[in-house]
């Protein structure tokens, strides 16, 4: 069951209404028997120190005053203090020491804004998409502060940024799913490993054989 994960997940709007608003994921932590708003720190680039942000609720928007603290360049997280505890607080350890390499991960998030149905399932939250992936490793960003980044072969869209990456310790029996990182972007295309050649016309590649000495 990923149920321990999906009830912390929200869907955010940052901007308001209009052509500037812009929606992302966002999910709950407790830490100290208290409830902190972890995304990515993209989605909430145009926030202040002291803002808001827009969550859904029951189909509609509800406004939440928030303080922003961003992580330091080139780590893409932000975590947002709100007033009130917002989720569930349901077990979910934030642990990245049981990841094994090649096992699967998962991510959730709302794509490009769409949502499922909670209904009798998530309460009065949407549900979000679930995709799952492959752990492919990290690469260092800071040293000093223990930051990563975390390398997943798998398909992303727009709007899962924010979002938890979620695992199970595979020694463990806990159903109970753990918090690896947070989804900051995708590569849609890998780098060509194949020099491209210009096509060219049948009269300059006849011109161009000529030219070349027969061997």
């Amino acid at each position: 069951m990923i149920s321990n994960v999906w009830e912390r997940v929200l869907l955010v709007r940052v901007g308001g209404i209009g052509p500037s608003a812009e929606t992302g994921t966002a999910f709950t932590v407790d830490v100290d028997g208290r409830q902190y708003l972890l995304t990515a720190k993209h989605v909430v680039a145009k926030l202040a120190t002291n803002d808001f942000i827009e969550y859904a609720r029951a189909g509609k928007w509800v406004r939440l005053p928030v303080q922003v603290f961003k992580c330091d360049d080139p780590t893409d997280i932000a975590v947002l203090v709100a007033p009130y505890q917002l989720t569930t607080a349901f077990e979910f350890p934030v642990d990245t020491s049981k990841i094994a390499y090649g096992q699967d991960v998962y991510f959730l998030g709302f794509p490009y804004g769409i949502t499922l149905n909670g209904t009798n399932v998530n309460g009065t939250l949407p549900l979000p998409f679930i995709k799952r992936a492959t752990y492919s490793g990290t690469v260092p960003l800071n040293a000093a502060k223990h930051s990563v980044l975390i390398l997943l072969d798998g398909y992303s869209n727009a709007g899962f940024s924010g979002g938890p990456i979620v695992y199970k310790d595979p020694s463990s029996q806990s159903r109970d799913y753990r918090l690896l990182g947070v989804a900051s972007g995708f590569q849609p295309e890998v780098t060509d490993v194949m020099k491209k050649h210009p096509i060219k016309s049948r009269d300059e590649a006849s011109a161009q054989a000529k030219k070349q000495p027969w061997r």
